[in-house]
């Protein structure tokens, strides 16, 4: 229909400058709907009230997440370090030797990757998990706070600290898809 009633007005020159004419006065009285008394114009938003709040419990439950991850690597870090076996794997040379001995102890002691993800605040049926984060987001979180511990102990970094209410300003997840 409307492509119909286009191509009358692109025939009819009148009465494509009569459309004009009309649709000219509709964008003055938007113009004019949108200015205030003090020539201010009034900017028409949408209430997002209801986004910030989901959004703002999402942030609060990955942060959450983070620190209980963080805590648990930390704590088995900190026994890894305390061990002889962290001491002897220390002199060892830069070979393959000596990433196979850092290898076997983070196994050892649950430091490496999939074991933060196999942390118990990532489990399915948990407040975080089940209502607010979806599983790979809760994943990323996890490999955050396991990237974080991991530079520490190879000394690249000083200890990871705890988030607090507010730091996370944004999410990610694994891929684009991810929602």
């Amino acid at each position: 229909y409307a492509a119909a009633q286009l191509e009358k007005l692109r025939k009819d020159k009148d009465a494509s400058d009569r459309q004009m004419g009309i649709f000219g006065v509709y964008v003055g009285q938007y113009q004019s709907a949108k200015k205030m008394k003090r020539g201010r114009h009034v900017v028409f938003q949408r209430n997002y009230r209801r986004e910030r709040r989901i959004i703002g419990a999402r942030r609060e439950a990955a942060r959450q997440l983070y620190n209980a991850v963080l805590g648990s690597l930390l704590r088995r870090a900190d026994a890894m370090r305390a061990s002889d076996e962290w001491k002897a794997s220390r002199e060892i040379a830069h070979t393959p030797d000596k990433r196979g001995a850092y290898a076997h102890l983070k196994d050892r002691y649950r430091v490496s990757e999939p074991w933060a993800h196999k942390h118990k605040s990532l489990a399915r049926d948990t407040w975080i998990r089940g209502d607010h984060l979806h599983v790979h987001i809760a994943q990323k979180i996890a490999t955050r706070a396991h990237d974080a511990v991991e530079q520490w102990l190879y000394a690249k970094r000083d200890r990871p600290r705890f988030k607090r209410y507010g730091e996370i300003a944004s999410l990610e997840g694994k891929t684009n898809d991810t929602a």
